[in-house]
């Protein structure tokens, strides 16, 4: 008689295993009126868990979506007063998604589709908005809105083991992009200060792209595609312009802009390209070209005070 018992109990242990390795757990807790939460999930495996909680003065809204997953997780945290949440994560294996918003008519979305994905965005402050979208195989994205108001970060990235991260913080009204497509890129972006803008775009293998803004409405173009390409950039002051590109392998950019009104352009092609650019005073030039044929070439470009121009061109 006890081993029947003891055989019984192991069936429903083994039962109740089964069923906690594929169940679906969804909580929602909202302290407000008007708010609203919408929570979907349809695993064909094992678990997925989602958790929204809504705090403030209410008119949060908050969507979360997962589809055939094995063990996605998703938790929403929204605080104040009319944020707005949507993750949506595709058919995938451990994908995991984050997202926290305090202050005022903030709006953050995530779509992930493929596995071992990996998303955050925290923000503060008054409308703001970030967008992560992430395709294929173990990318990993953040958006970090620190301070600041009116600032938005999008970050795209398809391929595989690419790495991007944006962090807007100061009065705000930054745009912050990165994009990316391939494998093992990684992607930074501080911008401080007031309307600062930036886009960087990496397309290729093993490429690094590290900036950095302060000031007020500079501008920033950083496109690389090719493999085990480089940038760094440093920005500050007011209005300046800095556009870079650069494509092949082994490529190398440090790009310095301080002051005020500076436009600075680099164009590299071909192998082992090595350009330098620091400008500091007042409207100063740079032009940079480097064509295919200028193999392991390399510029340098220094320029203290104003109305400085200068231009090499080098295939």
């Amino acid at each position: 008689m006890k081993l029947r018992l003891s055989a019984i109990t192991l069936a429903l242990g083994l039962a109740y295993a089964s069923f906690s390795a594929s169940a679906q757990t969804a909580t929602v807790n909202q302290q407000t009126n008007s708010s609203t939460a919408t929570i979907n999930q349809n695993a064909t495996g094992s678990a997925t868990s989602a958790a929204i909680t809504q705090e403030g003065a209410g008119g949060h809204t908050a969507s979360v979506t997962q589809d055939g997953a094995q063990s996605s997780s998703v938790s929403v945290y929204q605080a104040q007063e009319g944020n707005d949440a949507t993750v949506t994560q595709g058919a995938g294996a451990r994908m995991s998604a984050g997202v926290s918003q305090t202050g005022t008519n903030g709006t953050a979305t995530v779509e992930q589709v493929g596995t071992d994905q990996s998303a955050s965005i925290s923000q503060a402050g008054d409308s703001n908005n970030a967008r992560i979208r992430q395709q294929a195989y173990q990318n990993s994205a953040s958006i970090n809105q620190a301070s600041g108001n009116g600032s938005v970060a999008d970050i795209w990235q398809t391929g595989n083991n690419n790495i991007a991260g944006i962090t807007q913080s100061g009065v705000g009204g930054h745009e912050g992009t990165i994009w990316q497509s391939g494998d093992i890129n990684r992607a930074s972006l501080n911008q401080e200060g007031e309307n600062q803008t930036a886009f960087i775009n990496q397309t290729g293998s093993s490429n690094r792209a590290n900036a950095s803004q302060t000031g007020a409405n500079n501008q920033l173009t950083a496109t690389q595609s090719g493999t085990s390409n480089q940038m760094d950039v440093a920005q500050s002051g007011d209005g300046g312009v800095l556009t870079l590109s650069q494509a092949g392998t082994g490529g190398y950019i440090n790009a310095v802009q301080a002051g005020v009104g500076n436009n600075g352009t680099v164009n590299q092609y071909g192998v082992n390209q090595v350009a330098y650019l620091s400008q500091n005073g007042t409207a100063n030039t740079t032009t940079i070209n480097q064509g295919g044929g200028a193999a392991a070439a390399q510029a340098s470009v220094t320029q203290n005070g104003t109305g400085n121009t200068a231009t090499v061109n080098q295939n």
